[in-house]
């Protein structure tokens, strides 16, 4: 019996040591881009799903011509024969933002250029007559500019879920992306960024628990691989990672993100 007693106690140490071990982790050092990049209590729309399960319309939508916002595409979508109408999740709300939800094909342009996992392209839309209306259906006291566009940067994130990939594997094939993204952002010389975690969803695998640490060690791997004179033009810009879900937030304040100090009292 004492036996017993002391195989079950020594499992439950063991049992213990192995959650620390996991949920333990090293705090990650502040960069610039990690001082740069603020904190948002929001989706890249303007849209924030609460703790109750409630959707909320937090900020207006980008529709100003100013702010350049970034959809996770999947490429099965973006090359022929996808295309928006099958896109479901973040990628399906923003098609429907931008009104393209139905539409057989994405712009030339934009399958030209999206042809592999890591892949990103800037595309200018013109919005739909509703979402130039939806701050001010919604009560915000925004107008709407008389031809409202829509700034989408369509990237391609890793499938963390296929090849069974390390840590540093994910880190490194989000950076690719993320440095894309980045890329394509400063092309685009627009003031504002809404980003969001790239593979943040289904497509995070075993790294789903652990993707506000993923998210932040591949911005910043990927922002180290441009040009110095990319980096200070992007650092001198205003960029925001959008969390759509008020339940993650706290998560990616815990690995060194900052929000503005209204949102965090917001948050918690």
């Amino acid at each position: 019996m004492q036996l017993r007693r002391a195989a079950r106690s020594l499992c439950c140490c063991l049992g213990a040591w192995r959650g620390a071990s996991s949920s333990a982790e090293a705090p990650l050092d502040a960069t610039p881009l990690s001082r740069a990049v603020r904190l948002r209590p929001y989706g890249v729309v303007g849209t924030r799903l609460e703790a109750s399960g409630a959707m909320v319309a937090e900020v207006p939508p980008p529709t100003d011509g100013r702010t350049a916002f970034v959809d996770p595409a999947g490429l099965h979508h973006i090359q022929p024969p996808g295309g928006p109408s099958g896109a479901g999740g973040a990628a399906g709300a923003i098609y429907r933002f931008l009104g393209i939800a139905d539409a057989p094909a994405f712009p030339a342009a934009v399958v030209a250029a999206v042809t592999a996992t890591g892949c990103a392209k800037h595309h200018e839309y013109a919005l739909p007559p509703g979402p130039a209306s939806y701050a001010l259906r919604h009560g915000r006291e925004a107008p709407a500019p008389a031809a409202p566009v829509g700034h989408a940067i369509h990237v391609v994130g890793p499938d963390l879920r296929v090849g069974a990939p390390t840590w540093d594997g994910a880190v490194a094939a989000l950076a690719t992306a993320y440095r894309n993204a980045l890329a394509e952002f400063d092309a685009s010389e627009l003031p504002t960024l809404r980003l969001l975690p790239i593979s943040g969803g289904i497509f995070a695998g075993a790294f789903r628990e652990r993707v506000p640490r993923l998210t932040r060690e591949a911005l910043d791997a990927g922002f180290a691989q441009l040009p110095e004179a990319t980096q200070q033009r992007l650092l001198s810009r205003e960029l925001e990672l959008c969390i759509f879900a008020e339940a993650e937030f706290e998560g990616f304040v815990r690995v060194g993100f900052h929000p503005d100090a209204g949102y965090v009292g917001a948050n918690r």
